[in-house]
């Protein structure tokens, strides 16, 4: 294998000593009637090579191999070999090939020339210089991987004590992680571990052969067998951790993650890196990339700990729940066959130019550049996850799955049966299949010719699976459909959006609001057309159009981020706010948390009066991303209504958390059960330290909604939905920080509707007060008139400005139309 040339040692007096050494005279023939001295000279003359020349060396080594006719072929093809890794220059490297393809054809018998065709094949394989497959992996041709790997197992079987071969292979399929064995690799591992004292590596290769089988408690077992007889600890223990996850241990999982970390070597670094490149992009690796290796522990910790706070979990959770979600992917959503993709440099998504639509170019750049590569991984553009896989790794369990059929086994269980996509359960799994399209033909309207020229409307569509997912606090559909770069056996690659079917667009009714005003649209144009009316095709019209255009953002957000939604299977229909209050200065910082709950599965206790009772867990993770502090809040509340909650009604309540200055992101999670629940997070929840101006984030109220008791000791009517009707009027409870008492300052709030694309923009709202300071905190409460806002989504904002400072805090509000009773006039909500 090719090293780096800013690795290479430069060349050293001893190194000098052992080239002439090994320049000396040598006859080479079969392996049977070499003499030990004999490999022992073509073993120094290659680690000579390999550890002692350099770039400068090669011009003075050259010239002397060249004019030295006594120099064996198999010691001058090594040099060459060598040579070209260092120039990394394409024509010097072929020449090298060539050179040891003739050297093989001349001596089969000897196990040296098997060895230096498969050294060459790596090295092109590994610059990107050829290809994967000779003639676009059709049955017949052969993967120039394959040949590497058909070479090494035959100088193996010429020689087990041939060194380099053993080491060049075992070092690839460590490389290759956790790629299916071939049959080649597969006998060189256990040759290797036939052997009185196996390399380490070969047992964790046989670890994760053992692994992808599902053979869990033997993985263990071998991955510890490899530490004990000297294995890279740090590779191992991670290794280790997301096997243990695999059998549900997650304690013991997440103890061996990071004990990996604790002895952190450079492969277990790279081990590492690959593991996070699956939930974040390349560009924030580079964070990672520039640490030191004495700042890596801390790093991650502060990695793991912002994404417990995002999902509202206790410490160490969501690393415990990467790990399921490692062990789940790997167990059911592998790519079958992947030795027959590799011909592809792109997503074949050409169904995406239907008319109407635009090829969505970026996101499938986007989509082949997620999968993170291991270095020196030659079977690379062998995909082994598809993208289900990835984006579950994401995002995690999906609220709802639509088409397609859900794994066999449940998310926790790993160790029962046996799924169809695994090697020893189906023949999809042999070399040349493709696996089987489901074509599904959508005949045209009665009629219909549209743009193709006379020519009936029809699409080829395949399986279609969307998963609906909680992606930062908006719901996001995704939708997968086959293939031929991912598999076309199943819906393996993301699209950019549904493509027209009538089933398959009735079937996501009820996911989206869109989805379903599009589906509405399609049945009534199914029923509708007329045997001589021409009309656009489905795909035109403006509710597929909106929909599409959903999805595309969606699939957008999906693959730019990692989400830590808790996965409720029923999830309420809930608003939820989070505010920051108070400062440093004198001790008063808190957070508020507002909920509005409803939904079909909340469930209330009837008390012995008649009352419902609603018994409601609250769990909060709030995060500094100053400091790295985490702080935690577990508290069950009983909330108590005279009648249960009909429907659209709503159950009121909110939490005060003290939290002192910082920056601050925040988790929380309304739950009854494991399965039912709200949950929200947010970002920036700012407490200031007191010593510059500073304000609060904005309450809003409304009269006639439950009391809170303000930070001011008084009663404020808060209004959990951020809702309002047209006429009324928003009560607004902030607070303003840091002007000394008796100190004026001014005052601004502005009103403005977010929605820019209405024909006919509401005039924004602004008033500018002048108020004296209270010193310490100054309280305000001010009456906002919404009589000249019509309907919309608006943003509120308030700004304190005080000499040279200014300071801005906004939140959104929406406007609804108020009620009518049926002749038209405004009735009482």
């Amino acid at each position: 294998m090719r090293r780096s040339s800013a690795r290479i040692r430069v060349r050293t007096i001893i190194g000098a000593v052992a080239l002439a050494i090994a320049m000396a005279p040598l006859a080479v023939s079969s392996v049977a009637a070499q003499s030990r001295a004999e490999r022992l000279s073509l073993a120094g003359w290659t680690d000579s090579l390999d550890r002692s020349i350099s770039q400068s060396a090669v011009a003075r080594i050259e010239s002397r191999a060249n004019a030295n006719p006594r120099v064996g072929a198999l010691r001058h093809a090594l040099f060459d070999i060598r040579r070209a890794e260092l120039r990394h220059d394409r024509g010097t490297t072929t020449h090298a090939e060539f050179e040891a393809v003739w050297i093989a054809r001349a001596h089969s018998d000897w196990p040296w020339a098997h060895y230096l065709v498969a050294r060459t094949l790596v090295d092109e394989l590994v610059e990107g210089w050829l290809p994967a497959s000779t003639d676009d992996n059709k049955e017949g041709s052969e993967s120039l991987a394959d040949s590497a790997w058909q070479e090494l197992r035959a100088a193996l079987e010429g020689d087990r004590e041939l060194a380099v071969a053993r080491h060049m292979a075992i070092g690839l399929m460590v490389a290759g992680g956790d790629r299916l064995l071939r049959d080649d690799q597969l006998a060189i591992v256990e040759g290797e571990l036939a052997r009185a004292r196996p390399d380490p590596d070969a047992i964790l290769v046989w670890g994760r052969h053992l692994r992808t089988g599902r053979h869990y408690d033997e993985a263990i077992a071998a991955f510890n067998s490899a530490v004990a007889r000297g294995g890279d600890r740090s590779r191992l223990d991670l290794e280790i951790g997301r096997t243990q996850r695999a059998v549900h241990d997650s304690a013991d999982a997440v103890a061996a993650y990071w004990d990996g970390l604790q002895h952190l070597t450079p492969a277990g670094r790279e081990l590492y890196r690959f593991d996070l490149g699956w939930i974040i992009s390349r560009d924030s690796l580079s964070a990672f990339d520039r640490l030191p290796d004495s700042a890596v522990v801390s790093w991650m910790h502060r990695f793991w700990d912002e994404r417990d706070a995002a999902a509202a979990a206790h410490p160490g959770a969501r690393l415990a729940e990467h790990l399921r979600r490692w062990a789940f992917v790997y167990a059911h959503y592998r790519v079958r066959s992947p030795w027959r993709r590799s011909m592809y440099d792109r997503i074949d998504m050409f169904y995406d130019n239907e008319d109407c639509q635009h090829l969505d170019e970026s996101l499938y750049t986007t989509l082949w550049e997620m999968p993170p590569v291991h270095t020196g991984d030659i079977r690379a553009r062998e995909r082994m996850l598809d993208q289900r896989g990835i984006l579950y790794l994401r995002h995690g369990e999906p609220l709802m799955r639509v088409g397609g059929a859900e794994p066999r086994f449940g998310p926790e269980n790993f160790t029962t049966g046996t799924p169809a996509t695994t090697p020893d359960e189906t023949d999809a799994w042999s070399p040349w299949a493709r696996g089987s399209v489901v074509h599904t033909f959508v005949p045209p309207p009665p009629g219909y010719r549209g743009s193709k020229g006379g020519v009936p409307y029809q699409m080829s569509i395949g399986a279609t699976e969307s998963w609906l997912y909680m992606i930062d606090g908006d719901a996001r559909l995704l939708t997968f459909r086959p293939s031929f770069a991912i598999g076309a056996y199943d819906a393996t690659t993301l699209s950019s959006y549904l493509p027209y079917s009538p089933g398959a667009w009735l079937a996501r009714v009820g996911t989206l609001d869109v989805y379903t005003d599009a589906a509405r649209r399609i049945a009534r144009e199914l029923t509708i057309i007329g045997p001589s009316t021409p009309r656009d095709p489905p795909t035109c019209w403006n509710e597929v159009r909106a929909a599409n255009d959903r999805s595309r953002a969606d699939a957008a957000v999906a693959t730019h981020n990692d989400s830590d939604s808790p996965p409720f299977v029923h999830p309420w229909a809930s608003t939820i706010g989070i505010y920051a209050l108070g400062d440093g200065a004198n001790r008063s910082g808190e957070a508020l948390l507002t909920f509005a709950l409803g939904g079909t599965t909340l469930h209330a206790d009837t008390l012995a009066d008649g009352r419902a009772a609603y018994h409601i867990q609250f769990h909060l993770t709030a995060w500094d991303a100053s400091t790295g502090r985490t702080i935690t809040r577990d508290t069950t509340r009983l909330l108590i209504r005279r009648d249960p909650l009909g429907a659209n009604q709503l159950l009121a309540s909110w939490l005060e958390i003290p939290l002192p200055p910082g920056q601050w992101e925040i988790g929380v999670r309304a739950q009854q059960g494991d399965s039912s629940g709200a949950y929200a997070m947010r970002r920036d929840v700012v407490i200031g330290a007191g010593d510059n101006l500073g304000v609060s984030d904005i309450i809003t109220g409304r009269t006639g909604e439950p009391v809170w008791a303000a930070t001011d000791g008084l009663p404020f009517p808060i209004e959990t939905t951020g809702r309002w009707q047209t006429g009324s009027a928003a009560e607004l409870f902030f607070e303003v920080h840091g002007i000394p008492a008796g100190e004026s300052y001014q005052t601004i709030i502005d009103v403005r509707t977010v929605d820019s694309t209405a024909k006919r923009l509401p005039a924004p709202v602004m008033i500018s007060t002048t108020d004296l300071s209270s010193g310490g905190a100054t309280y305000v409460r001010k009456t906002l008139g919404l009589e000249h806002l019509v309907a919309g989504t608006y943003q509120l904002s308030v700004t304190a400005r005080w000499h040279a400072q200014r300071v801005t805090r906004t939140q959104r509000i929406v406007v609804r139309a108020a009620p009518t009773d049926g002749n038209g006039t405004a009735g009482r909500q």
